[in-house]
């Protein structure tokens, strides 16, 4: 009793009018309180709290006229009973007054229905209006206007709830009259000393719109005393009207109702009537309820003859099904199945059946079920579309589009198919997305946006589509509208994570793109850098120079850069907004478009629930609706909150992906420009202004590629570390504060690195005046004063991102960042020279976690450790530790050092036994031989490749001895990779003319070109071939050496089989232009050698040389010098005729020839001379001698 009166009391004081707007934040919340916002939320929150309790009073009257309009129809329906049961005879003065007074009543009640429809459409809007001043900028001008607008209804509602109350009274007195009458009555009221509880609980039950409870349990008390008299007939009739209302409460969705009056009534009529009626529909509201297992219950107690026997079926297996149940559903159906056929319609229990089946993966079960449904029936479409979405599931896209086309074309459609239609179209789209037709999916989706329940659905299919078309803009707009529009789905939180995401993947591609770019354009500068070498070392003619020097300039040129950097830049800041947008309207997990400094998530949960509250809350839907329709949202707002939580977690991510892109970016960019400039500094025949303008561009590409690193390195730190701290603070699940611990960690990391190059700084300006004062206190020998002190060198101190990383390692040692965290950590005491700590912390990941991402290198630095400190046992089982990972970037260094560790044992010959081990330890990656990412990520860098050279070299154990060469062709044999082969053979040659052995090398490089003759440097290992006969000296070495000139001449020039199978454009430049320089330095030599033994046989092999120059290079620069040498040796020999006619040729042909002018006089000399010497002919003895070089010089 105390406490009843103590809870109407609070409720006396909850009905109160509430305080108005305006009092100041200290009044309220103490003197603490912040004036603007707070006052602004303050209003906030008193103008909600009124209006909630605006809705629970129209909710309770509401309930009270529903319940007043069903107790008139009872008790109309009960005055109409036969005579022997209400005991007073029909049309009597008494009942028909009776009788008139509950028709008035209901009339009012109706009326009453109206003016209360009056207050909750206003009260809705009201409801509308502050959640949009809530999720938007409130102004005080509405505040206002909400607050008198709703005391007014208030007002009415009051009103109209004294009204209400007088008729209860009314209502009550024609029930009493009626009971009396029929000779019988009800309590009698209580006697004056309990007067005043009668009179409390009387006031309270009105307050809180319990007169409806108080009348039935009078009516239900009345009821069942009538029906005690009634014989079966009578009985039958008021079953009748009992369920015709159960079913009135039933369609407008009064589950609680329902279930409460089928118990009074299976109560009241026990075994006198069939109680199928009322536990049908107990079932019914049970499951509509979600409590599938009492539906199941109340449905199993109707018998097989009752007319509710079908539905009732169908109501259990649908609440079997909701409890996962498949295999009781699938049991049910096959034993009843037989005896169903022929009773009604199957379409509803076949249905079911089908999602079951589905559920099962009983594909050919459901297509034989599907086979048996009715086509004029309801929920043939929902069967299709079952059938449909299991083909869909198996792949079989054909068919599942043939079915969801035939339910999406039914002609005709019941209201029950008329989602499963629509979900039909959703199938289609959803089909030709799979399938990537992403164009008809987009039309598909479209034509859905207009449908009931569907929106959601359609926008993130459109805004999918748009993804996969690569038109992030409109994907953009499409998500931003699904998160506008439909703010509580997930769908839309969702998919603007992913469109983050996709951001970011455009910008990952973007970047290998531009890597390649920069390495081919590092790759093309480095080629200029060695022609200009070779060219000032005199190894390259001028003409070579040109023209290989144009070639190199063509393709830097067609792969300069075309702003990849802003552009990807640009694409991260696109993927940085979206997540901004993203977090920024679900602070809470519930949708606001513009947030507060201060978030105070109770009052968005008041105005969530109370707007839930006003989409069910309309008369004839009941309060249980709105409680699952809570529950649906919560879970919703749950997945939303979720996504918050991994989209916080993205963009940490995401910074810091941006800015190890930005660090990247800037070093390659930055190598390349400074190469640049070097070449520009030193490139000879360059106009000085010309290279000062190149050299400008330079330095301002440089700045350039500065800003693009610096640009918001800053906000990007302070933004990320903000994220952090927000998620340390909220609830997650393990692995998210194990994410959380581990960045956190990496932003203390880098935080004190940037902190250290500080204080460095700052040692470095103390030093530099230490060593000043050092100087002048040692100068100052008579007024000497204090001594200068040595500045303290700073040293790194990773205090802070420690403690996070062993955080993470103690409460959460299974997470997947443990590993990265003792990896991290491990890093730490590396920098802070903490030499036992990192081998215990390395040893122990490397058991832990050996096939981590973070083994191979934790496996190299213990290795070093142990190299450093002569345990060069334990440092080779560590660097063969990073060999089970041949793809790792370390792999190549952990390879060298294992040669090296070997090559410290002073055992050359074992060292060579190490690789070749290591290539039999790696046979299982190929079957066969040397995996090609092992050493093409190891052996491709030059200190590997020059340190297996000479270990081959250093096999040898005699002058003349070519074990090395043999032991290094076994090697390479058991090498796929034929470019890496090759090149440790040139190597091997080249240690070899290093070391003066010049018949070892000569054989390395033949052997090379037997073994690969296709390799892109053939023609310098030709020419090395060429170089080592010259060094030999002697004079059979020179000759084969002009011999090998020829030989690469007709084997590399640009017109070769060699040249055309080879897709190294560089490679054929440089092997074209050895080719050219070797033909011409042969001609050379055969020319001299044919001036010295005046050999007319040496003269025609060196006029062969010229021509076939001239054949394969009619254009080039020294082509008019060669054919004017042709000329020149003919006129020698006495082929005056063609010789005049081979200087015309050059006179006319090379008109930019220095040799013009003089091949054209020398036509003529020589033409004069032929003229004589065939006059000569006939007089022999008037011959005279000639000069041998040619005509005139």
């Amino acid at each position: 009793m105390r406490f009843i009166a103590l809870f109407f009391i609070g409720m006396f004081f909850c009905l109160m009018p509430l305080p108005a707007i305006g009092k100041s934040a200290s009044e309220e919340n103490g003197p603490n309180a912040t004036g603007g916002e707070e006052v602004q939320w303050f209003d906030l929150r008193t103008i909600l709290g009124r209006l909630e309790a605006e809705y629970d009073r129209v909710d309770i009257l509401s309930k009270e006229i529903r319940q007043l309009k069903t107790a008139c129809r009872e008790m109309d329906a009960m005055l109409q009973w036969p005579v022997d049961v209400v005991g007073i005879k029909t049309g009597t003065p008494l009942l028909s007054s009776i009788r008139t007074r509950v028709h008035e009543t209901q009339q009012q009640a109706v009326s009453y229905e109206a003016r209360l429809d009056l207050v909750r459409e206003p009260l809705f809007n009201a409801i509308g209006m502050l959640r949009e001043l809530i999720y938007e900028d409130p102004q005080p001008q509405m505040l206002h206007l909400l607050l008198s607008e709703s005391k007014e209804r208030v007002e009415s509602l009051l009103h109209l709830k004294r009204e209400i109350n007088v008729c209860w009274k009314a209502v009550e007195a024609e029930l009493i009259r009626f009971t009396e009458a029929s000779g019988f009555s009800l309590p009698k009221p209580p006697e004056s000393g309990e007067a005043f509880h009668t009179e409390f609980f009387q006031v309270l039950y009105e307050n809180l719109g319990m007169s409806s409870d108080r009348f039935k349990e009078k009516l239900d008390r009345c009821k069942d005393t009538l029906t005690d008299r009634m014989d079966a007939a009578a009985l039958a009739v008021a079953s009748d009207q009992a369920l015709a209302e159960i079913k009135r409460s039933y369609e407008q969705g009064d589950f609680s109702t329902v279930e409460k009056e089928c118990r009074i009534l299976i109560r009241r009529f026990h075994d006198r009537v069939s109680p199928d009626g009322f536990n049908y529909y107990l079932g019914e509201a049970a499951r509509a309820l979600g409590k599938n297992q009492n539906a199941v219950d109340q449905f199993s107690l109707i018998g097989r003859n009752s007319r509710y026997y079908m539905t009732a079926l169908s109501g259990m297996l649908q609440a079997l099904f909701a409890q996962g149940k498949y295999s009781r559903v699938d049991f049910l159906y096959e034993k009843l199945k037989n005896e169903l056929l022929g009773k009604g319609d199957m379409n509803r229990i076949y249905f079911v059946v089908a999602q079951t089946y589905y559920e099962l993966r009983r594909e050919q079960d459901l297509i034989d079920l599907a086979a048996l449904a009715d086509k004029e029936r309801p929920y043939y479409a929902g069967i299709l579309y079952v059938l449909g979405q299991s083909y869909a599931r198996k792949e079989d896209f054909a068919t599942a589009r043939s079915i969801f086309q035939s339910a999406a074309v039914l002609k005709r459609v019941r209201a029950e198919d008329k989602p499963y239609v629509n979900l039909a179209r959703l199938g289609l789209a959803q089909l030709d997305f799979t399938e990537k037709r992403y164009g008809p999916a987009l039309k598909q989706y479209l034509s859905l946006l207009d449908e009931p329940g569907l929106f959601s659905e359609a926008l993130e299919g459109i805004g999918w589509c748009y993804l996969y078309l690569g038109n992030y803009a409109k994907a953009e707009v499409a998500l931003k509208t699904l998160v506008n529009q439909s703010p509580a789905e997930p769908l839309g939180c969702e998919a603007m994570l992913l469109l983050s995401r996709n951001y970011l993947k455009q910008a990952e591609e973007a970047w290998t793109t531009e890597q390649e770019r920069l390495k081919n354009e590092g790759k093309i500068a480095l080629h200029l850098e060695l022609l200009e070498r070779r060219f000032e070392e005199g190894d390259v003619d001028t003409t070579a120079y040109r023209d290989i020097k144009q070639r190199l300039e063509i393709l830097l040129a067609g792969n300069r850069d075309g702003g990849a950097g802003e552009v990807i830049a640009a694409v991260y800041r696109k993927s940085a907004q979206t997540l901004e947008f993203l977090l920024q309207s679900y602070q809470t997990g519930e949708f606001i478009s513009s947030p507060f400094k201060d978030q105070k998530e109770e009052i968005l949960l008041r105005i969530r629930d109370l707007s839930l509250k006003t989409r069910v809350g309309e008369k004839d839907k009941p309060g249980q609706a709105y409680l699952m329709l809570r529950d649906r949202r919560q879970e919703k707002r749950n997945q939303i909150g979720e996504t918050v939580i991994r989209a916080r977690m993205a963009k940490v991510k995401s910074l810091l992906e941006e800015e190890a892109w930005r660090g990247e970016y800037g070093l390659l960019n930055l190598q390349n420009l400074s190469q640049q400039e070097k070449r520009l500094k030193q490139e000879s025949g360059m106009a000085d202004s010309l290279r000062q303008a190149r050299l400008t561009a330079v330095e301002a590409a440089k700045r350039k590629v500065s800003a693009v690193i610096e640009e918001g390195a800053e906000r990007r730190r302070s933004e990320g570390q903000n994220q952090l701290n927000i998620l340390k603070n909220m609830t997650l699940s393990d692995e998210q504060e194990a994410f959380v611990f581990y960045y956190l960690g990496e932003m203390d990391y880098r935080t004190e690195q940037e902190e250290y190059l500080k204080r460095e700084d700052a040692y470095s300006a103390s030093y530099e005046k230490y060593l000043m004062d050092f100087e002048r206190y040692q100068a100052d020998t008579v007024q000497q004063g204090p001594k200068p002190v040595l500045p303290a060198q700073p040293k790194l101190d990773y205090t802070s991102a420690k403690a996070y990383f062993e955080s993470l390692l103690r409460k959460h040692p299974d997470s997947r960042f443990s590993d990265a965290a003792q990896y991290s950590l491990l890093f730490c005491h590396t920098e802070e020279g903490h030499k036992d700590e990192v081998i215990r912390l390395g040893e122990d990941l490397l058991k832990k976690h050996p096939e981590s991402e973070y083994a191979p290198q934790t496996a190299l630095i213990l290795g070093e450790y142990y190299f450093d400190g002569n345990q060069l046992d334990r440092a080779l089982e560590r660097y063969r530790t990073v060999l089970k990972f041949p793809e790792s970037k370390w792999f190549d260094k952990a390879l060298y050092k294992i040669g090296w560790t070997y090559y410290r044992l002073s055992d050359a010959k074992k060292a060579i036994s190490a690789f070749f081990y290591l290539i039999n330890e790696q046979n299982s990656l190929t079957g066969e031989g040397v995996d090609v990412a092992l050493f093409t990520q190891s052996l491709l860098t030059k200190e590997s490749i020059d340190y297996i050279a000479i270990s081959f070299a250093e096999s040898d154990t005699s002058e003349n001895d070519m074990n090395g060469l043999k032991n290094a062709k076994r090697f390479v044999r058991k090498v796929p990779n034929p470019l890496l082969a090759a090149r440790i053979l040139q190597k091997l040659g080249d240690v070899y003319r290093e070391q003066l052995k010049y018949d070892n090398a000569i054989a390395t490089y033949r052997d090379l070109k037997k073994l690969y003759p296709d390799y892109p440097q053939m023609p310098g290992v030709m020419y090395s071939v060429i170089e080592c006969y010259e060094l030999k000296g002697q004079a059979k070495d020179h000759e084969l050496a002009n011999e090998g000139r020829q030989l690469l001449f007709k084997t590399y020039h640009i017109a070769t089989q060699w040249s055309k199978n080879n897709p190294d454009s560089v490679a054929r430049v440089v092997g074209d232009s050895l080719a050219e320089r070797s033909l011409l330095e042969a001609a050379s030599y055969y020319y001299s050698m044919a001036l010295s033994k005046e050999s007319k046989d040496v003269y025609r092999k060196v006029i062969d040389l010229y021509w076939d120059y001239l054949k394969v290079y009619p254009n080039r620069e020294k082509a008019g010098e060669c054919h004017y040498y042709i000329a020149e040796i003919l006129f020698g020999t006495g082929d005056y005729l063609e010789a005049a006619k081979q200087y015309m040729q050059v006179s006319r042909t090379y008109k930019n020839s220095k040799y013009v002018e003089t091949a054209a006089m020398n036509a003529v000399v020589a033409a004069q001379n032929y003229l004589k010497q065939e006059e000569a002919k006939q007089k022999p003895q008037d011959r005279e001698p000639q000069n041998r070089t040619g005509g005139v010089q």
